[in-house]
């Protein structure tokens, strides 16, 4: 049966699309990506663990969420955003109501893995889906808007949590985020929707009058882009899981999401305990995070507008080369001054390439199947996710520094450069007939 139509009002659904999904990857990515590094120091205090196996429940959340994200992705593409991300929901709340009442490390890591579960199947990546499925042309600019969003909120979480956990203790805080989480994020999960199409709507909000003009105009434009550079195929393409497989620019995407991603997954573990360790004033070390996300936020804005004009893959190069420039000054960091240049690189470097990472997957292989491939992609990334925030920790607790740690993920990040300027969009199927999913 068909689904309703939207009425065609005059603020395009997909943005209102975009405006739930970046309330519920705001408080997601606050209470979690961003904000459990806050939790890391008074959980070590209590537990007395070493940092590499208290990074294992972090690394553990990577490898359910490679395993699972290919399942997730499959799903996503079958019954669509708003079940999955609601149940996603109800799942990671849960798992942080578990983990405020642990008395163990078991029960440690199988609350992470609780939570990652609903992550799997209500944020990050699918969210990005949702929002992909929704824009063709504005497609880099709508993410970009989604993620300025998300960093400038997510990163206010953080400070939050510190106090909390300051004036109630890190038990208290815990089992707030997790109710947080059932009462913010479960209104907004019922506003989504899977396909402009199946509500009688297209992509980019063009009003079905001026879709074959607008159309023709885009094809124009991308063979135009194609001609200089290579970035697009001259009209959407829509790859099945199996065919993305069998191109070289999957595993090409792959290899360098993985390599710039260690980085990420380390640094918003260990940032806080290490500034900590430097003798950084706490107040101060608690308000980096959301000052690294709102100029992190600006980045994603203004570079994914960019995007959409041009090579996306040259744009995400320069992120990673500043992203491995700050890391360097970060592993060098032993006073408060030299946040500066470090917020100032890394910033601007890690969140600049967030928008555009899943606007050129869309680019390169279209909206049909994007969560499957980009669960797939997330598959090929787990070795490198999950090792290394226990990498960063285990040179800690080896050498009593991140130095070397910060080292390897600035080399990593470099070594993501040729692999993104390699990758070129899959010609052989591009000029095929849109395959079905």
């Amino acid at each position: 049966m068909k689904a309703p139509a939207l009425r065609r009002p005059r603020v395009f659904y997909g943005w209102w699309i975009v405006a739930a999904c970046g309330g519920i990857m705001s408080y997601g990515g606050g209470a979690f990506f961003y904000g459990f590094g806050a939790f890391f120091p008074p959980i070590i205090q209590e537990f007395g663990w070493s940092r590499a196996v208290t990074s294992v429940g972090f690394s553990l959340q990577r490898l359910e969420g490679g395993i699972t994200g290919v399942v997730m992705g499959f799903a996503f593409d079958k019954i669509g955003p708003r079940r999955m991300v609601f149940a996603g929901m109800l799942v990671a709340g849960g798992g942080f109501v578990f983990l405020s009442q642990i008395t163990n490390l078991w029960g440690f890591y199988l609350g992470f893995l609780t939570i990652s579960l609903g992550f799997s199947a209500g944020f990050g990546s699918l969210l990005m889906a949702t929002v992909a499925n929704w824009f063709i042309r504005k497609r880099a600019r709508a993410l970009g808007v989604l993620m300025a969003f998300t960093g400038v909120t997510a990163g206010l979480y953080f400070p939050l949590l510190v106090w909390l956990i300051g004036a109630y203790q890190w038990r208290t805080a815990m089992l707030l985020v997790g109710v947080g989480i059932w009462a913010i994020c479960l209104p907004l999960a019922l506003v989504l929707r899977h396909r402009p199409e199946q509500y009688g709507l297209l992509p980019d909000g063009d009003p079905p009058d001026r879709a074959v003009i607008a159309g023709l105009r885009e094809e124009v434009r991308s063979r135009t882009a194609a001609l200089s550079h290579g970035q697009k195929a001259s009209s959407e393409v829509n790859f099945t899981p199996r065919e993305a497989l069998r191109t070289p620019a999957f595993w090409l995407l792959s290899v360098a999401m993985a390599l710039s991603g260690m980085a990420i997954a380390a640094v918003m573990l260990h940032l806080y305990q290490f500034m900590l360790d430097v003798n950084i004033p706490k107040q101060l070390a608690a308000a980096v995070i959301p000052i690294m996300t709102f100029i992190s936020a600006g980045a994603r804005l203004v570079l994914g507008w960019l995007g959409d004009l041009y090579d996306k893959r040259k744009i995400i190069a320069i992120t990673w080369a500043l992203q491995a420039v700050g890391l360097v000054i970060l592993a060098h960091v032993t006073s408060s001054w030299w946040l500066i240049p470090f917020l100032a690189t890394y910033s601007i470097g890690y969140g600049g390439a967030i928008p555009l990472r899943p606007a050129l997957q869309g680019d390169f292989f279209g909206r049909r199947s994007f969560a499957s491939i980009q669960g797939l992609m997330g598959a090929t990334q787990l070795v490198a996710g999950v090792a290394a925030p226990v990498m960063a920790g285990w040179v800690h607790d080896v050498t009593g520094t991140y130095y070397l740690a910060f080292l390897a993920l600035a080399a990593a990040s470099l070594l993501a450069i040729p692999f993104i300027l390699l990758a070129r969009p899959p010609r052989a199927l591009a000029t095929a007939p849109a395959s079905k999913a």
